[in-house]
């Protein structure tokens, strides 16, 4: 299993999604908190069954992308040899295109 890094900028994504549903209920933001764990841990076990969308546009071969069951959010990574780098969790409805290119 591949060694999972956040960067900050995915950290304050799930933290600013989280404090929202957590807006509307508690129980919602636990449950959102808890799909992002458990898609995490699938993606360090098999991840390359994420979709490429986006790594030939933006010149990242090792970028792909799942959706989060249950949720309008998408998890964005980097499949590197030894870890898998989370760099950005996005609203569905957003301009992830947009917001993917500016990523550093």
């Amino acid at each position: 299993m591949k060694k999972l890094r956040k960067h900050p900028q995915a950290e304050h994504d799930i933290a600013d999604a989280a404090a929202r549903y957590a807006r509307e209920s508690i129980d919602l933001s636990y449950r959102f908190l808890a799909g992002v764990e458990l898609a995490l841990a699938r993606i360090r076990n098999m991840p390359r069954p994420g979709s490429p969308r986006f790594s030939h546009d933006l010149g990242l071969p090792e970028l792909r992308m799942v959706p989060l069951v249950g949720f309008s959010y998408l998890l964005f990574y980097l499949d590197r040899e030894r870890s898998i780098d989370l760099i950005r969790v996005l609203h569905s409805h957003r301009d992830t295109f947009g917001i993917l290119l500016g990523w550093e």
